[in-house]
């Protein structure tokens, strides 16, 4: 990713890395190298550095983090260790965060698309009311509305709204989601920003050929650990330029479809209606088969030459 970012050659650099886990010996090795990788800047660029000296996990980690950049930004790129982007991706931000600047129903542009490529007729990019933070760019004028704690989903008139924007089946999973995080048993900030979204009735950009892959599916991941999920293949693609505009912000409801199936197949739909602790022992069940596949498939290819 810190390569992808070199040749971008940003002038202003924000980098943030939360601190090691009191439980894991290993987080402190791991935090100062990956530190060491962040110092590498070979570039005219100035640089600001937020760095924990204890963990605040995924939720407070990463909100605590964009909060800080935007507090010193009107708006910017946002890249998690695991995105691996473009360089398209860079000037397809900055010409949409610039031409979305005073729409505040735009808020946010992302870079990845689930569908790899999407054939859209009338512009390079569709509009969705998802919230694809696999690589994306926003503005403090949208992030001031993210909500961590989702707040406002106690209330009937949240969850009305959230019901009017998705089908049924949709929004049964994304309810038992926003309580999870509501009621505190999943640690993690991109359901508070898609609440947000959801709730002010935004929209995001998503380009009609994908701009960012995702690495981080493996068994040290924190929420990703099946490396066979469809979203480690996507692959990334040249965008044209210039770019064409679609005419209206309205979301495609053809792409929400397609994007719905690509991202939960029936046997996920299944697993994610589940009451939380059945949902949880199967999930826990999977990764561990996939964990001894893998060990299985070790052992049979013998060490390495």
């Amino acid at each position: 990713m810190f390569d992808a970012v070199r040749a971008a050659a940003p002038t202003r650099l924000y980098l943030a890395a939360d601190g090691p886990r009191v439980d894991v010996p290993s987080d402190v090795d791991r935090c100062d190298r990956t530190r060491r990788v962040l110092d590498d800047v070979t570039w005219p660029c100035e640089v600001r550095r937020l760095y924990q000296a204890e963990n605040l996990g995924c939720k407070r980690g990463v909100g605590a983090a964009i909060d800080w950049f935007l507090t010193h930004e009107e708006s910017g790129v946002i890249l998690e260790d695991d995105c691996m982007p473009t360089l398209d991706f860079f000037p397809f931000c900055a010409e949409l965060l610039e031409r979305y600047r005073d729409d505040p129903e735009v808020m946010m542009i992302g870079g990845h698309n689930p569908l790899g490529m999407w054939d859209s007729t009338e512009g390079s990019y569709v509009f969705s009311r998802t919230a694809p933070i696999w690589g994306w760019a926003t503005w403090r004028r949208a992030w001031n509305r993210y909500d961590p704690a989702l707040t406002k989903w106690a209330e009937p008139q949240a969850r009305a709204v959230v019901r009017s924007s998705m089908p049924f089946t949709e929004y049964h999973i994304t309810r038992q989601r926003f309580d999870d995080v509501h009621e505190g048993r999943v640690d993690t900030w991109d359901f508070g920003w898609a609440f947000a979204m959801l709730i002010n009735r935004g929209v995001s950009v998503i380009p009609s050929a994908n701009l960012v892959a995702n690495i981080g599916f493996d068994q040290e991941a924190t929420h990703t650990r099946r490396p066979s999920r469809r979203e480690t293949a996507v692959p990334t693609h040249p965008i044209d330029s210039p770019l064409r505009h679609p005419s209206s912000t309205t979301p495609d409801n053809r792409f929400e479809r397609a994007l719905f199936k690509n991202r939960f197949p029936l046997g996920r739909r299944v697993v994610a209606t589940m009451p939380p602790r059945a949902r949880d022992r199967v999930r826990a069940a999977v990764y561990g088969a996939v964990a001894l596949v893998g060990r299985v498939a070790a052992h049979a290819r013998g060490p390495a030459d």
